[in-house]
């Protein structure tokens, strides 16, 4: 998304009865206002301000169906919705 230091690892080992990997990725300090599209697509609102990050430690030998530790910093988050009618309001003379 143009923003933020992406890390990923990933160890194959050969194994006679099916794969073995370890993988781990780690995202740090993106831009939540880059991943705009992303939120309103999936969760109708907007950021005006914020950074995230994820990690996550997949292993195939011994599955870890947790989820990636996400984290989010000075998010701010807004709804353009909300925007849009207090601005039709103000042009409005009934209110």
């Amino acid at each position: 998304m143009g923003s933020g230091v992406t890390t990923a690892s990933i160890n194959f080992r050969p194994e006679k009865n099916g794969p073995d990997l370890d993988l781990y990725l780690k995202i740090e300090d993106t831009q939540l206002t880059a991943m705009n599209d992303l939120l309103r697509a999936y969760g109708n609102f907007d950021v005006s301000a914020g950074a995230f990050s994820l990690v996550r430690n997949a292993y195939k030998k011994r599955p870890d169906f947790r989820l990636p530790q996400t984290f989010f910093q000075d998010m701010k988050v807004y709804d353009r919705r909300k925007i849009r009618s207090e601005a039709s309001c103000i042009k409005c003379t009934k209110c």
